[in-house]
């Protein structure tokens, strides 16, 4: 996972209270996380993210385009906040 600034800790933390104003803010809002949204609530890299789907480990995904979206209610219950 790339190595946030102080500034976009900062934000980060702020989205999470529900102020958002960065793409990344606005993205925690939704209720569907992209994998990247997702490994950074749960401070890990998207590789990892990726080892733990195929171990079973992560929450049902569901299609999106390309890609795949988790039910944020679900990785928040994972990180062990709601």
């Amino acid at each position: 996972m790339p190595r946030l600034s102080e500034g976009q800790k900062r934000r980060f933390e702020e989205a999470a209270n529900g102020n958002p104003s960065s793409l990344l803010e606005r993205r925690l809002q939704r209720n569907e996380w992209d994998l990247v949204t997702t490994a950074h609530v749960l401070g890990v890299t998207t590789r990892t993210l990726r080892r733990w789907q195929r171990a079973g480990l992560m929450p049902e995904r569901r299609k999106f385009g390309r890609g795949y979206v988790y039910r944020r209610d679900d990785i928040l219950a994972m990180r062990g906040t709601k």
